[in-house]
């Protein structure tokens, strides 16, 4: 018989979240491990109004927290997800840049660039109207 695990439990904080706002800043102090490069891509709002922006996602060293940061104008973080429960990095990830996206922060329509991770898993997290 295969043992079932449970779905970690995660709570996302963003930049764009008034109710956020407090924790977020605290949270984004924390003492965050090595930052590892998740996707680039586009973004454009208009023929007139477009970028760039690279995420790299980094965690505490119990990995409870996860940090997604958006490089580019300004780079900074942007999320903030507390996970409890056995994270998956490419889920924990695209759930972040969702919840940011959702919220008409960074974002990125076409992606030209991964790091080493499983950029469909990642993908079809980000861009999936439902949460898994």
């Amino acid at each position: 018989m295969e043992k079932m695990t449970e779905a970690p439990s995660i709570r996302i904080y963003t930049y764009v979240c008034e109710k956020d706002a407090e924790e977020f800043a605290l949270l984004k102090k924390r003492k965050w491990g090595q930052w590892d490069f998740l996707v680039s891509g586009e973004w454009s709002q208009s023929p007139y109004h477009q970028g760039n922006h690279q995420f790299s996602i980094a965690s505490t060293p119990d990995h409870e927290y996860w940090a997604l940061k958006s490089t580019g104008l300004p780079t900074r973080i942007i999320a903030i997800a507390h996970v409890q429960g056995d994270p998956c990095l490419e889920r924990i990830a695209g759930q972040m840049m969702r919840a940011v996206a959702d919220l008409d922060g960074d974002y990125i329509e076409m992606a030209h660039e991964f790091g080493n991770i499983d950029r469909g898993l990642l993908w079809d997290t980000y861009t999936s109207e439902v949460e898994p």
